[in-house]
């Protein structure tokens, strides 16, 4: 099956992640653009400076650089719906305390319950996704904030959706639990039956599949959660068959 690229965000290197970010939510919410605020590169310095960074010879990423030199003040709610915070360089600079800073991790964003994302700059973990400092939720910010536009807008590029979820407990009695198999490995398995590819922002804990006519996405970081989108609902019941059935989900 022949990919729409426009449906999914485009790879490319960190410099581009705002064009690209910009360019797959556009064609369906034209006002999200008009709804983000920019941070002063003199704001993220002194953000950068009050985290210590400097004296352990470390680096924000570029990609949290590039992201926050357009949204740094508001990302216009993209965090909101998957991580449930706001993004904002001046209130995290004002939540800044030496006294409890990890060495080689700072925290980005804050949630409705205060729990605290953060990202690790040490060689073993570098650039990987914390909550709470212990929990690893992703493999990158740039993945990070791209998964989180898949969550809030891939739906808009379809006229059929199929959401559903799985307990750990109802995982482990399912098709896939008690023959021991792996979640992911099994959606690659579906991928070459049904000629899907899997999208670079994909991840041990996230994965995006697409062809030219379904998007799938499975979400394992807590529990099982995940959306079949097609605009065919023959398409949706295929993979109701064939994947939520086998992992024990129940649809929404």
């Amino acid at each position: 099956m022949q990919m729409k690229i426009s449906k999914i965000p485009q790879k490319g290197n960190e410099d581009t992640i705002f064009r690209r970010l910009r360019e797959f939510i556009e064609p369906v919410d034209v006002e999200w653009i008009k709804k983000i605020k920019p941070a002063s590169e003199e704001l993220i310095w002194k953000f950068y400076d009050m985290l210590g960074m400097k004296d352990l010879g470390l680096e924000l990423p570029k990609s949290f650089i590039e992201f926050a030199k357009c949204a740094g003040e508001s990302d216009g709610g993209l965090l909101l719906n998957t991580l449930h915070g706001e993004f904002s360089i001046s209130k995290l600079i004002s939540r800044v305390n030496k006294n409890h800073l990890h060495p080689y991790k700072f925290v980005f964003l804050y949630d409705e319950l205060e729990m605290e994302y953060s990202i690790d700059l040490s060689k073993e973990n570098y650039q990987r996704i914390f909550y709470e400092f212990d929990s690893e939720v992703c493999s990158s910010f740039e993945k990070l904030i791209f998964q989180c536009a898949v969550d809030l807008y891939e739906k808009e590029y379809y006229k059929y959706e199929v959401q559903f979820g799985s307990s750990i407990d109802s995982f482990e009695q399912s098709y896939l639990g008690l023959n021991q198999i792996d979640l992911f490995v099994f959606m690659d398995q579906l991928c070459d039956k049904y000629g899907l590819q899997k999208v670079w922002l994909s991840d041990e804990f996230y994965y995006l599949a697409y062809s030219e006519d379904i998007s799938i996405v499975l979400d394992k970081r807590n529990g099982i959660c995940g959306t079949i989108l097609s605009e065919k609902k023959e398409f949706i019941e295929i993979f109701e068959n064939e994947l939520i059935n086998k992992i024990g989900a129940i649809k929404y």
